[in-house]
């Protein structure tokens, strides 16, 4: 292994990219073995294209864990595609929500849940921009896509911690949001480095 990947140790950068499950680690590992195929060590370029892989698998995983209740919820995940690691829940506009909406309606989805019937109250004017945002960031955390700091002097919560559920009201547009490093490679999240 590499001394160091974004100046941590291997072990935990990888975890850190995990769901605190040791079946993700093992996952994870598994994907860094198949990169390192006939080299004596693997590299820190190698564990990048493994999680890659594996970042991939696991958003196909929480979909399918989250299916019954929510069919729609990968093409969701649209609206966390090629953003900060952490942002204000304003940053997500009423352009992007609306345009999002709307491509879902008319692209005829074939399951209706519940991010789908938030989807159409919002098109259909029966809630606003901040109603229809609060209900998909709840389900997005409960489901472990994101953790959500509700107010400055609180840590950002998370499903995984099992810490408490999080009613829509608490919600607000200055909630912080941040996406799951287990899925950062899959949704293009542009982190940032401190120097």
């Amino acid at each position: 292994m590499p001394p160091s990947i974004l100046r941590l140790p291997p072990m935990e950068y990888m975890i850190q990219r995990t769901l605190m499950r040791p079946r993700d680690i093992i996952e994870f590992f598994n994907f860094c073995i198949f990169q390192a195929a006939d080299n004596p060590k693997i590299s820190s370029q190698m564990i990048k294209q493994a999680e890659g892989e594996y970042s991939r698998t696991r958003l196909r995983s929480i979909a399918d864990e989250w299916y019954a209740d929510y069919p729609n919820l990968m093409v969701f995940t649209e609206l966390l595609k090629s953003r900060n690691a952490h942002f204000n829940l304003d940053e997500v506009t009423l352009a992007e929500c609306a345009d999002f909406c709307l491509n879902l309606l008319i692209g005829g989805v074939s399951k209706n849940d519940a991010l789908f019937e938030i989807a159409e109250k919002f098109v259909e004017t029966e809630i606003y921009v901040s109603q229809f945002k609060q209900r998909v960031f709840q389900i997005f955390y409960r489901c472990g896509l994101v953790g959500l700091k509700l107010a400055t002097y609180e840590t950002t919560a998370w499903t995984t911690d099992g810490r408490r559920n999080i009613a829509v009201s608490e919600i607000k547009d200055d909630t912080k949001v941040s996406i799951h490093p287990c899925f950062y490679r899959i949704l293009g999240t542009q982190v940032r480095t401190s120097r």
